[in-house]
């Protein structure tokens, strides 16, 4: 098992447990203070629960993809030879996914 398969799965290990804490919550929210308390957590000017969101949400699968392409280095190419093998997905950066 490599690194890049262990780091998939527990980005989506990660997403699952957010997205389940985020929807306890919200259920939560709208159970024990009713229907007003869960308008004001889901309204669109409330920015504290999207920054929440987001910080959950941050170390998705998406995020540190960095997983070579087996093909490209077996391969060669007819027009120029690469240097190194090409890049599926995105750069594994802090907040890659956080992007506006």
């Amino acid at each position: 098992m490599t690194l890049a398969s262990i780091c998939r799965v527990l980005g989506k290990i990660w997403l699952g447990l957010g997205g389940t804490v985020v929807a306890v919550g919200t259920v939560a929210t709208w159970y024990f203070q009713g229907w007003r308390a869960y308008q004001d957590l889901v309204s669109p000017f409330n920015l504290f629960n999207y920054i929440a969101v987001v910080i959950a949400y941050v170390n998705g699968p998406s995020s540190c993809e960095s997983t070579t392409d087996p093909r490209s280095a077996a391969t060669p190419s007819l027009t120029r030879r690469r240097s190194t093998p090409r890049r599926l997905g995105r750069p594994c950066a802090p907040l890659a996914s956080a992007r506006w």
